[in-house]
């Protein structure tokens, strides 16, 4: 391998490969941790947007209306998430043809030089994110697409949405995936993608299992803003792991 020409080394030129890493921890219909799964480059950027509706009041005279806090609307966090490879796990270096020893030796391969973070399925990760946008069937009752916790570790995202005890990290949001756009960009010969671009947009909910927690502007986000540090105290991914018997993999 270390022939290749890098094209995941050409992503990481725009793709910032930060220490920590993002991931997505999918939960089951009782609000409980199902599986996680870890992006394969930290997001380069990533935007937050937050709604709120005030109703203006027309006061007769007034040289302006009266306004009435009716809610708060909807958050969103999105970002665009990067998946690359420079071997095609389709082919193997003599035959081209897809076998299981091959797919094993092509995966060794990878970690024994050290770069199996950068060298994905590219259709996996695709498949990996956009079940999540699809409902389930059983014979009795249809289930809507699994609610998602959103990890940017250091980002403070959890904090700034006025999280509250739904989840366990000021850097985590409880939401649901509403985009989730692909660019298939380059590929190799057998068809397989070689780079992918995914839009991604996630909506944060305040329903998790049979509990409803409402966001707001509670101590925790007041101690941040008075600067006493609480806000630093992130509990890192090994905690969360550890505390809910979640081993984390790569896509």
């Amino acid at each position: 391998m270390a022939g290749l020409t890098s094209l995941a080394s050409k992503a990481a030129s725009f793709v910032s490969e930060k220490k920590s890493q993002a991931f997505l921890i999918a939960l089951n219909d009782r609000g409980e941790p199902w599986s996680a799964s870890v992006f394969q480059y930290f997001p380069e950027t990533f935007s937050d947007t937050k709604a709120v509706s005030w109703q203006a009041k027309e006061v007769p005279g007034a040289s302006l209306p009266l306004y009435q806090w009716t809610g708060s609307g909807e958050r969103t966090v999105s970002f665009t998430a990067q998946f690359s490879t420079d071997v095609d796990p389709l082919a193997n270096n003599q035959a081209g043809v897809t076998t299981a020893a091959t797919i094993t030796t092509f995966k060794e391969r990878l970690k024994y030089n050290g770069v199996e973070r950068r060298n994905v399925d590219v259709r996996s990760a695709v498949m990996w994110l956009r079940q999540y946008m699809l409902p389930r069937y059983t014979e009795s009752q249809t289930l809507p697409p699994r609610k998602l916790i959103l990890y940017l570790p250091f980002s403070g995202i959890g904090l700034a949405g006025g999280q509250v005890g739904n989840i366990g990290s000021d850097d985590q949001m409880l939401c649901v995936m509403t985009q989730c756009e692909v660019t298939w960009e380059k590929f190799f010969k057998t068809g397989n993608a070689k780079l992918a671009s995914v839009s991604l947009a996630f909506a944060q909910v305040p329903q998790n299992g049979a509990s409803v927690s409402l966001p707001q502007a509670g101590q925790r986000m007041l101690s941040a803003v008075n600067g006493d540090g609480s806000y630093l105290g992130y509990s890192s991914i090994l905690d969360f792991a550890e505390k809910y018997g979640i081993t984390f993999g790569g896509v």
